[in-house]
């Protein structure tokens, strides 16, 4: 008899967990089902297995971004588009740079959601973490470049005033030893450098006017980009709450 019971027992609970698969699984397991449901146009199933992980505190955010995304998928392809612009526009704020690829979607739905990314532009720009800058920094080429993401830039600048920097010490020192500062002849022992010592007087004085002209050049340029706002406008069809339209305007300046 005791048997019997605890058979009992097992077939309905085998059979609870059947009735609500979304309950008897972890949640990234639940999502990777709900990922397969997508592929096989399982709306529903959907639904049924990540529609509660959003409002679950004990999940991670990546969990939460993708059950928003899928859920979103979900909800568009049962025309509940309100539902499924707060889906994704919820994604969006957990993953900044969030997209849904046109080659395993339909053009409808990544479309949709583009015009979802291009209504909340603003507001998801605004969530974006801005990087300290500091004006100082133009005053020492190449690391205002650098700083203005000009790397390239920042390389050649930084590669030309080293290499301008090294020949002007080398000739100063060469002619310094030379040189003396009290008749102004340039001798090597019984041996006139003379000829030797314009050359080095004239690498020195381009070398060194060079060196300043790059400078002044790198510290201009520095805060000129360190000052420009850039402006990347989109013109997009934004979706205002229906499958139909508007027109939606999104940048960054």
């Amino acid at each position: 008899m005791l048997a019997r019971v605890v058979l009992a027992i097992l077939v309905l609970t085998a059979a609870a967990a059947h009735a609500q698969p979304g309950q008897a699984r972890s949640p990234v397991e639940r999502i990777a089902e709900a990922s397969v449901a997508v592929d096989d146009k399982a709306w529903e199933r959907v639904i049924l297995l990540v529609g509660d992980i959003p409002d679950d505190a004990s999940v991670s955010s990546a969990d939460h971004a993708e059950a928003h995304r899928l859920l979103g998928i979900a909800e568009f392809y049962r025309q509940r588009y309100d539902r499924a612009e707060a889906h994704f526009h919820a994604y969006l704020r957990i993953e900044l740079d969030g997209h849904l690829d046109i080659g395993l979607l339909a053009p409808d739905v990544v479309t949709f959601f583009d015009n979802v990314k291009a209504k909340h532009a603003a507001e998801l720009r605004a969530l974006r973490p801005r990087a300290r800058r500091w004006a100082v920094l133009n005053l020492v080429p190449p690391a205002g470049q650098f700083q203005n993401r000009q790397r390239a830039k920042g390389w050649v600048l930084g590669g030309l005033g080293a290499a301008l920097l090294a020949s002007n010490i080398t000739t100063y020192v060469m002619l310094d030893r030379w040189c003396s500062d009290v008749d102004r002849t340039c001798e090597d022992g019984t041996r006139s450098r003379a000829d030797s010592a314009r050359t080095m007087k004239t690498v020195n004085s381009v070398t060194g006017a060079a060196l300043v002209g790059l400078y002044v050049y790198g510290v201009i340029d520095g805060f000129r980009h360190y000052r420009r706002t850039r402006a990347t406008v989109m013109v997009a069809p934004v979706s205002l709450g229906t499958h139909g339209g508007g027109l939606g305007i999104a940048g960054t300046f």
